[in-house]
């Protein structure tokens, strides 16, 4: 049989009960893996838009192995109904005829054995003397006022579970087991699909995360590869080349990005400073904010000089012929070695002696402080016939930072 059910019913009175009470028989103990549990034929869901609409419901009804009558007065009445009920009476039996009872009278009368048809206003007069004995009938009256038609209501799903052990002939007891073990299964399978579908997506994300970083190493790798192709290739485009490996150590920072950047900076043009003496530079060094030079020349004189701008700031502080020089590391102090005999320790910014002259035996050769920081190097000239100093050499070498004295 194609169906395990023929629901016949009228519209107007259970239009809403009838795909509830269809829905509750497809899913009661239904299998995981299939659609429904059993296949039961309702009119508006089996049938098409046809003209040979009782061609098409004999049809199903020659395919169906219960007949289930939903009783009501509006069914007593239906067309449709005596129709459905006289061609399986014709063609089956009333042992396949279930009674459902949604509203109306049903009485039975023992004396003739058959309904009190004058009593019973739910049932189709042409099922009258169809049952030699009192049909079992199941009484679905209080689903007139129910608002939980589903499986979830565990009355409902008892009353389902009593149509469906009919239907499939088997005990309820049974079958209601089965229905258990198919919930608790299809929640196994649930959890399952689940975490299977949480781990998937873990894996996805990292993969995809993963993917992301290799892109970005790649991006980088070629934007430091393409660095150094245009610093090889084109001289003239050492900026770009520059700009290149930059955006590679923010994509991400590697070795290769770092090569390309410092080989790239190497390279670059510098802005050369030139703050004029009249005698020869014999040390210089930054003063710790950077913008200012401290400078001592051998015409016996210490300069301060904006960088920016490049002008002395002061006057120049006469110390007398130096042989060495260097700041303090707050660029507060300057030390000195003269050719007098004496070291010497000036305020920079006064130009004040912040200490006696120290004599000495001989000639000083070394500023008695220590170095101050050095940004950079800076170039000095000697004049000519003239040689500086070693402290001097290296006191000067603190002042070049893309500036030279």
């Amino acid at each position: 049989m194609d169906y395990k059910a023929f629901i016949s019913y009228s519209h107007a009175a259970d239009g809403q009960f009838a795909p509830a009470l269809q829905s509750g028989l497809h899913r009661f103990a239904r299998p995981w893996y299939r659609m429904r549990a059993m296949r039961v034929f309702r009119d508006q869901t089996n049938l098409s838009a046809s003209p040979h609409l009782w061609v098409d419901i004999e049809r199903a009804l020659g395919a169906a192995e219960f007949f289930l009558l939903l009783g009501s007065p509006g069914a007593a009445r239906s067309k449709w109904v005596h129709q459905e009920v006289d061609f399986w009476l014709t063609h089956r039996s009333s042992e396949t005829l279930l009674l459902v009872i949604t509203e109306g009278d049903v009485e039975w009368n023992p004396e003739t054995g058959d309904f009190d048809w004058q009593k019973t206003s739910a049932l189709p007069t042409n099922l009258r003397g169809a049952f030699g004995t009192v049909p079992h009938y199941l009484d679905f009256r209080w689903a007139r006022t129910a608002t939980d038609l589903s499986l979830h209501n565990p009355v409902f799903r008892d009353h389902i579970a009593d149509i469906a052990a009919t239907l499939l002939r088997r005990p309820k007891d049974e079958i209601i087991g089965e229905d258990v073990r198919q919930h608790r299964r299809t929640k196994q399978m649930v959890s399952a699909a689940v975490i299977t579908l949480s781990g998937l997506t873990a894996i996805a994300l990292y993969q995809r995360q993963q993917a992301i970083a290799q892109r970005t190493i790649a991006i980088g790798r070629q934007l430091a590869a393409q660095s150094e192709l245009v610093r090889n290739q084109q001289g003239r485009l050492i900026q770009q080349s520059v700009l290149l490996a930059i955006e590679a150590m923010q994509r991400v920072p590697s070795l290769e990005a770092d090569q390309a950047l410092r080989a790239g900076l190497s390279l670059m043009p510098h802005s050369v400073v030139t703050l004029q003496h009249q005698g020869t530079v014999l040390g210089a060094a930054f003063r710790p904010d950077g913008r200012t030079l401290v400078t001592a020349t051998s015409d016996g004189a210490i300069r301060l000089w904006n960088v920016k701008d490049r002008h002395e700031e002061r006057p120049a502080v006469p110390i007398g012929e130096t042989l060495a020089f260097a700041l303090s590391p707050d660029g507060a102090y300057a030390a000195t070695a003269n050719l007098d005999k004496a070291a010497r320790i000036v305020e920079v910014a006064t130009g004040r002696a912040a200490a006696p002259a120290g004599p000495g035996a001989g000639v000083a050769r070394a500023a008695p402080v220590v170095p101050a920081a050095r940004p950079a190097p800076a170039r000095t000239r000697p004049e000519p016939g003239r040689r500086a100093s070693p402290a001097a050499t290296g006191a000067a070498g603190a002042a070049r930072s893309g500036t030279s004295a």
